[in-house]
């Protein structure tokens, strides 16, 4: 087959092979014939292509030598491709492959399917085409005058290939992609308004709304130097980014992605579709094979499941990549997040509460970093997944091996009915790694009665079965590969039988001591294993067992409020549990008051209070005097923040006294604080040294239970006291304190809370800068984990320590604070009020017109992103 090639120097291919065109004469005639494209060109234009305004003496003759060497050089001796007819010369290029042909259809192909919603399609269309034309076009001809409109043609071409890509880029969701590249772009050609529109909504799709808006300004000044002004188009854009349009957010946008656009070679379809399908079940899995083929199946497996995980699907390749923290940096900059001193802190904290697909390639030379990726999925992500690939089967696979492009199997367990696959396959039960205590509760029944579980579990490491984490205070086992519940029926049905009879015995443990002194203990375990309470609540209610589900759904409810985390989780699984209309029970009273507390420190504080409400209702029905006072503890909380202070101090008295009758001393120690807390917050009491020795009490209780979560927030009320009473150094102290303490912890909320009390004992020890560094950090905290009023908390704080270095967002920061507080309908303490005050009239000094900008929630949230991003830096 011919190939004629214009994209760069003049060429003629046959099956690949080079061929030689001979004088300039011969290729500027076949130039000149191929750009025709099939049409005759007569002698008299071809002649004035080759020679200008001084043809020969004899032109015609010389147009046929050359058209005579041409032929030779095609070997065309039945003249089929160059064709005389009475006109001039045609080339025949039917059957043959033109670039320039090529090209010109790829680009009209993509802009076609653009226009008809085909983003993807397009895009490879369009790159497909620029690949083609990455070279100087005619550079052999280039300033030849027969080149020039070809030329200005093909050039449009490429432009219009280069816009489609950003358009068809911006559609699948790749925005950061389209910001890199419609820059340079811009400044070639400035005054394209196209690109100008397309970079705005990149950006503002980025959540980067106030760049979008300067970037509309400073192609306003560019086309304002041409002496033109903006389209109707552009215009309209910014008004509707100011007005935070919601159509300009796609519905159907995918979630970001940095997946190459193409692969190669192509993976199976059948192999991609059982792994999408293994992904839905599995949160890892290994691909083995050759490095082309599994990384081709990884790909397009991701891109399979892409629209499964909201935050993104991202390839981090190892390959050529070598040093320190090898998968926690390159994971990073797979996300584009500067990776700082401690990488895998930064990515833990990244990851938390996300629903992300990672794609690991060629990870065989750092197993152990890779185990530490998918550990930190399970317990930071457990919607997240891992896919690694690598070219042997490891000696500790993360997730089941699959094998890829291989006829024999990979799997390192082939189920043979030995003791070994018995336990290895009733420990499938288990969601994470899990102590020997539970193993042999849960896997030790015929017929492994007179196995001694010690010994096989030593035997399963040994053969790299199972692996064994001796890193923390007790040791634990967990399988490298997932077999699933391989056996009868009945004994599915019994080891999950079991796996829940010891979930709920550790529940009736939780529930009958985390206020007394075996707490510290009674906490590891749960820690140990909050993830088996969640699947023994599921396997339970999914068994109709409801009464099993509600029982370790109350204790699980229980730690969670206990500890402040996994709120998410407390939602998602205790949720369908009252929504069964399960029977009014003392356990059905716990779960509801776990998903009040979840519900409020998620902000959701009208969703929050039914469940308060239900809790205290079926709790005094059912005559549990414990439970019922911390249900009506919790309500007067939420109550104090909503502003309903009358109602708030009478569900606090009342928790009180059912603390004295039941003799709980953390209900007690709750109470004291809330109570003091109160206080603090109603008119013309603040400061009083009732408040000073309730939180004094509370903190003494707290510190004798080992309960460091109440212990840090009776320490946070403490510091507001002092603020109160304009003792600033031991507000300092008592914040500090308390920071130190929550920072042990993997409670995220509850460090931006503290981050933001932190701050404000700074500033109001006039350490201004270092209180605006503090509540800056805990904007970038609360945003990230959705949790607006403690963004508003931090807001507040930074446009109250404004100095002379602030970000160009702080004046903004305290009408966010009020625009949050407002729609969440949350009432302002005494010093809120103040602080507030003070800043709208310093901005009414300063303001033009004297009237301070209001703004709406969607804006206030868009100040707290932008300031996230500066405290992120």
């Amino acid at each position: 087959m011919l190939e004629f090639r214009l994209l760069g120097p003049t060429e003629v291919r046959r099956d690949g092979e080079l061929m030689e065109i001979g004088a300039r004469k011969v290729r500027e005639l076949l130039a000149v014939l191929l750009l025709a494209d099939g049409r005759v060109v007569s002698d008299d234009r071809i002649i004035g292509a080759l020679w200008g305004d001084t043809p020969p003496k004899n032109a015609k003759g010389s147009l046929h030598v050359s058209v005579f060497q041409l032929r030779s050089r095609l070997d065309d001796d039945a003249h089929s491709l160059v064709e005389r007819t009475d006109r001039g010369y045609r080339l025949n290029t039917a059957d043959a492959s033109v670039d320039i042909r090529t090209f010109d259809r790829l680009v009209r192909d993509g802009l076609e399917l653009l226009a008809s919603g085909q983003p993807r399609p397009a895009l490879q269309a369009f790159e497909e085409a620029l690949g083609m034309a990455a070279d100087e076009p005619l550079s052999d001809f280039a300033t030849a005058e027969f080149a020039r409109a070809p030329l200005d043609y093909i050039a449009q071409q490429r432009r219009s290939a280069l816009e489609g890509r950003l358009e068809a880029r911006l559609a699948l969701g790749s925005h950061r992609q389209v910001i890199a590249e419609a820059r340079p772009l811009l400044h070639e050609d400035p005054f394209n308004e196209g690109i100008w529109a397309t970079l705005m909504l990149a950006l503002y799709r980025s959540h980067r709304r106030t760049e979008a808006l300067r970037t509309y300004q400073v192609a306003v000044a560019e086309l304002a130097e041409a002496g033109l002004e903006p389209t109707e188009r552009l215009t309209a854009l910014e008004s509707e980014i100011l007005a935070q349009d919601e159509s300009l957010l796609a519905s159907s946008q995918p979630p970001p992605s940095n997946l190459p656009d193409s692969v190669s070679p192509r993976a199976d379809d059948a192999d991609t579709a059982r792994l999408a399908g293994d992904l839905e079940a599995e949160p890892a899995l290994t691909l083995v094979g050759s490095p082309s083929l599994t990384r081709a199946a990884a790909i397009e497996t991701a891109r399979l499941v892409q629209a499964r995980f909201v935050d993104g699907v991202w390839l981090a390749d190892l390959e050529h990549r070598s040093g320190s923290h090898l998968v926690a940096r390159s994971v990073l900059d797979a996300l584009g997040i500067m990776a700082g001193p401690r990488p895998e802190v930064t990515l833990a904290d990244y990851l938390r509460h996300r629903s992300v697909l990672l794609v690991v390639t060629g990870a065989g030379s750092v197993a152990n970093e890779v185990a530490w990726l998918a550990s930190c999925l399970r317990s930071e992500s457990p919607r997240s997944r891992l896919l690694i690939t690598t070219t042997e089967p490891p000696s500790h696979p993360i997730g089941p091996v699959r094998s890829i492009g291989r006829n024999e199997a990979t799997d390192l367990t082939a189920a043979d009915g030995t003791e070994g696959d018995v336990a290895l396959a009733r420990m499938q039960v288990f969601g994470g790694p899990v102590t020997l205590e539970a193993v042999k509760r849960v896997v030790a029944f015929p017929p492994l009665d007179d196995v001694n579980i010690d010994y096989l579990l030593g035997r399963l490491v040994a053969e790299n079965r199972v692996v064994v984490d001796n890193t923390g205070p007790v040791t634990r086992f967990s399988p490298t590969v997932r077999l699933g519940l391989d056996g009868t029926p009945t004994d599915i049905a019994v080891t999950i039988q079991r796996h829940a009879d010891h979930c709920a015995a550790l529940a009736e443990r939780m529930l009958g001591g985390l206020d007394g002194p075996g707490r510290r203990d009674l906490l590891a375990a749960a820690r140990a294993e909050h993830e088996e309470l969640r699947i023994a609540v599921e396997h339970a209610s999914a068994a109709g067992r409801l009464d099993t589900a509600l029982r370790i759904g109350h204790a699980a409810g229980r730690y969670w409020s206990s500890q402040g985390s996994h709120l998410g989780q407390a939602i998602t699984v205790l949720g369908p549990l009252v929504d069964r209309r399960s029977p009014a029970s003392t356990d059905a009273a716990g779960v509801h008051l776990g998903l009040g507390f979840a519900h409020f420190r998620s902000g959701a504080y009208r969703r929050s209070a039914t469940h308060y409400d239900r809790a205290v209702e079926i709790a005094l029905d059912q005559g549990e005097p414990a439970l019922a006072g911390r249900a009506l503890a919790e309500r007067g909380h939420l109550r104090m923040f909503l502003g309903e202070h009358s109602a708030a101090k009478a569900d606090l008295e009342e928790a009180g006294r059912l603390a004295d009758v039941v003799g709980s001393a953390g209900l007690t120690a709750r109470t004291l604080m809330l109570s003091a807390q109160l206080g603090m917050r109603s008119d013309g009491t603040s400061g009083r040294l009732e408040q000073h020795d309730e939180l004094d009490a509370a903190i003494q209780i707290y510190e004798r239970l080992g309960h460091a979560t109440g212990l840090a927030n009776s320490l946070l009320v403490k510091s507001s006291w002092y603020i109160d009473t304009d003792a600033p150094g031991e507000a300092v102290d008592a914040a500090e304190r308390a920071l130190e303490i929550v920072q042990l912890g993997d409670d995220r909320s509850m460090l931006a809370f503290a981050l933001v009390r932190s701050a404000e004992s700074l500033i109001v020890a006039e350490q201004r800068g270092d209180g605006q560094r503090r509540a800056l950090e805990a904007v970038a905290v609360s945003v990230d984990v959705g949790n607006w009023l403690v963004a508003g908390l931090a807001l507040l704080s930074v446009g109250c320590s404004a100095v002379a270095d602030s970000p160009p967002d702080v004046e903004l920061a305290v009408d966010a604070f009020n625009a949050i507080r407002e729609d969440l309908g949350v009432a302002l303490t005494p010093r809120e009020w103040a602080w507030a005050e003070e800043y709208r009239i310093r901005r009414q000094e300063t303001a033009t017109d004297g009237t301070p900008v209001a703004l709406s929630t969607s804006e206030a949230k868009d100040v707290a992103f932008r300031l996230a991003t500066v405290a992120s830096r």
